[in-house]
Order: C-alpha cells, then sequence, then structure tokens
C-alpha cells in the first residue's frame, strides 16, 4: 500500500499476522488504525510518513517496534505501548513532532539510536524500571522535555541521548 495517498482507514481482519516492511508508508490521508490481536510485528518504517495518522492501537501481541516503524508520523498525538513490547528500533518515531507523552512498559529492555529524535513537542517519558539500554540520540532535540527519571537498571546512555533538551532536568 505504499503511496496509497488517498487510503483514510485500514481494518486488518484477525488473520494478519504481521504488517511488513514498508506496508502503508506514504499513506498520507491515513487518521488511525487499529492493529488486531493476530499481528505480532510490524515491518520497518510501515507507516513512516503517514503524515495524517493520530492515533494507533496496537495488539498486545507485538513483541518490538521495528526501525522507523512510526517515522515522521507529524499528527500522532498518543501511542500505547503494550507490555508484550521489548524493544523499540531505531528511529521508530523520530519526526513525531505532535507526540506529548510517552510510557515505556516494563517489558521493554532497550530504546534504540534516535528512537523519538526530534519529537519537539514531547513534555514527558516515563521509563520502565528493566530498560537497560538508550541509544545514541534516543531523544535528541525533544526540545520540550522537562523531567526524565533514568532507572537504576539503565546501563548504557548512548551519545548525545538527550542533546538539545534545553528544557530538561534529570
Amino acid at each position: 500500500f505504499v503511496d496509497c495517498k488517498k487510503l483514510k482507514t485500514i481494518e486488518l481482519p484477525d488473520s494478519v499476522t504481521g504488517i511488513g516492511d514498508y506496508a502503508f508508508m506514504r499513506c498520507y490521508d491515513l487518521k488511525s488504525i487499529k492493529i488486531p490481536n493476530s499481528v505480532t510485528s510490524i515491518g520497518t518504517y510501515a507507516f513512516a510518513t503517514c503524515t495524517a495518522l493520530t492515533s494507533i492501537v496496537l495488539s498486545g501481541s507485538i513483541t518490538s517496534i521495528e526501525d522507523g516503524a512510526f517515522k515522521d508520523c507529524e499528527s500522532l498525538t498518543g501511542i500505547e505501548i503494550p507490555d508484550s513490547v521489548t524493544s523499540i528500533g531505531d528511529s521508530a518515531f523520530s519526526g513525531c513532532t505532535s507526540l506529548t507523552n510517552i510510557e515505556i512498559p516494563s517489558s521493554v529492555t532497550n530504546i534504540g539510536d534516535n528512537a523519538f529524535l526530534m519529537c519537539s513537542y514531547l513534555e514527558s517519558i516515563k521509563l520502565s524500571d528493566s530498560l537497560t539500554r538508550i541509544e545514541d540520540g534516543a531523544f535528541f532535540a525533544c526540545s520540550k522535555l522537562k523531567t526524565v527519571i533514568i532507572p537504576n537498571s539503565v546501563s548504557y546512555i548512548g551519545y548525545y541521548a538527550f542533546d538539545r533538551c534545553p528544557n530538561l532536568t534529570i
């Protein structure tokens, strides 16, 4: 469905078990999608540049959010990451400029490179106590980010992970 610029809604049947790489990339008019519980994987850049996408409901059986999965979804205001997710890939939510807060569930142990890069309206993040790695540039240029509590479980914080976050107190 890449470049189906007029696609507005998607209803996936329960028989779908995965959403492939680039599946809905650049579907500019896509506003919302509910991912059924049968889906266990969302491929790289699956929803990248779906600029009208405002809400996503992820199923409780997804184990990872792959690289660039929701990159540049400018209208995305929030997403609930289910407890089944163990990793958030590189650039997974980068450029989601309307995202205001995010809660990382206790199942997530790794936040990838540039995962939330330039999420300029992101004000708060809640990190899980099982998180071990925050990769390079993970929250780079999140200019409205105010407070982050880094749990003791984190053993690695990458280069520029919180760079250009002028309002941040840790």
